[in-house]
């Protein structure tokens, strides 16, 4: 009797042995899908009077540019007035933007300028030592329109 229930113990045993293996792989199959890069959906965010395209791609100043431009807009430019909200979307992500005019209004030090050659762009959130790191991507704006 004893052995019979020694032999159902380690059949039980290996049945669950089994099915936390397949669920393992199927939990680390899901899991490896969820940490890939999604890849880009064209997504519009108002945002005031304007709408925004966050775009999560490396490229330089021109081929961010020319991906606005094709899309009817333009490197969104960092004001007062969208600062904090650009900073809230990019989840800390170092994003290219357009380098707004001085006004003197002291807005001017909110995104610090790429290299010399990219001499229209500017990075989002990034301190003076960090400046020379590549873009994750860049913010399109275009004005909303109003029917």
């Amino acid at each position: 009797m004893m052995l019979l229930l020694l032999a159902l113990i380690a059949l039980l045993l290996t049945i669950l042995i089994i099915i936390s293996v397949v669920h393992y792989s199927h939990f680390r199959q899901t899991l490896g899908a969820m940490s890939r890069p999604n890849t880009n959906k064209e997504v519009w965010h108002l945002h005031g009077n304007a709408f925004y395209l966050f775009w999560n791609e490396r490229g330089d100043c021109s081929t961010a540019e020319g991906f606005c431009a094709r899309r009817g807009a333009g490197l969104a430019t960092v004001t007062e007035q969208n600062t904090a909200w650009l900073q809230s979307q990019t989840n800390g992500k170092q994003i290219m933007v357009g380098r707004g005019q001085s006004d003197g209004s002291g807005d001017a030090g909110s995104s610090i300028p790429m290299d010399e050659d990219d001499a229209e762009c500017d990075l989002l959130g990034v301190t003076p030592e960090l400046h020379k790191q590549q873009a994750e991507g860049w913010v399109c704006r275009r004005a909303a329109q109003l029917p």
